[in-house]
């Protein structure tokens, strides 16, 4: 619940600094050549920064803490259900083997139709899966 806040508020925060930089940096005004500059410097940033490898790691991040929020859960609730307790275990386990599973696929196949982040930054890091 504290990280989908934590997401909610960060998305948020993003769109107002992305309204305050159109705002402030005159968007659409300039002839077409400053334009162009301004979007190629945007575009470089992007790629110095690997802004794409950081927000594809957001998912990732959001499994973990899934995963570890689901510990913390059934940790409780063993002192006081255990019943309880090991309905949450084995969802838990259900959906960490679900998870791991979809990422042994996409990191076997790139052709697979649901790449996730770890194959994106294996690609970027030249990992290569296919032995040489």
């Amino acid at each position: 619940m504290l990280v989908h806040e934590f997401v909610h508020c960060f998305r948020c925060r993003a769109r107002q600094a992305v309204a305050w930089y159109y705002k402030s940096h005159g968007h659409g005004r300039g002839s077409q050549e400053e334009r162009g500059k301004r979007r190629q410097d945007k575009f470089d940033s992007i790629i110095t920064w690997h802004f794409d490898t950081v927000v594809q790691s957001f998912p990732v991040l959001l499994h973990i803490f899934l995963l570890l929020f689901g510990i913390a859960l059934s940790a409780n609730m063993w002192y006081t259900q255990y019943s309880i307790a090991w309905v949450i275990i084995t969802t838990t386990i259900f959906g960490f083997l679900f998870y791991s599973l979809t990422v042994m696929v996409a990191l076997v196949s790139p052709a697979y139709s649901f790449q996730i982040p770890i194959w994106a930054i294996s690609c970027a890091l030249r990992i290569d899966s296919t032995p040489r």
